[in-house]
């Protein structure tokens, strides 16, 4: 089963994303704040973590760390209101399988993701 936590603190952003991956296939948990987050990586056990960073109580970069770490190491997208060179090149180097910054291209970002969950099923 294709399982994708999204946490985004713009309710409209998460409410598109949440319609628009659910209509692809995926059962989707949603948040808006770290916290809520890192419980959601234990009880869910996501395949896929899609996180903005900018986000109340725990950064996605905290969040980044915490799932590569995860015992199911889930793999990250992040999502960035800027670009950041720097960020970017953190999230790489902690783990990170995409980054893309908003404005995103909604169909883009659903590529995105599918690649990462197919490539997760080859040895």
């Amino acid at each position: 089963m294709k399982k994708l936590l999204i946490v985004e603190q713009e309710a409209v952003i998460l409410e598109i994303l949440n319609r628009r991956f659910s209509a692809d296939g995926w059962t989707i948990a949603c948040c808006s704040d770290g916290k809520s987050a890192m419980e959601l990586m234990d009880t869910f056990c996501p395949n896929i973590l899609l996180t903005n960073i900018l986000i109340p109580f725990y950064s996605g970069i905290e969040l980044l760390q915490s799932a590569r770490s995860h015992a199911n190491q889930i793999d990250v997208v992040v999502l960035a209101l800027l670009v950041d060179d720097a960020v970017k090149t953190q999230c790489f180097d902690m783990g990170a399988v995409a980054y893309l910054t908003k404005p995103f291209d909604l169909e883009e970002l659903l590529q995105t993701v599918n690649t990462v969950y197919h490539q997760q099923a080859q040895p």
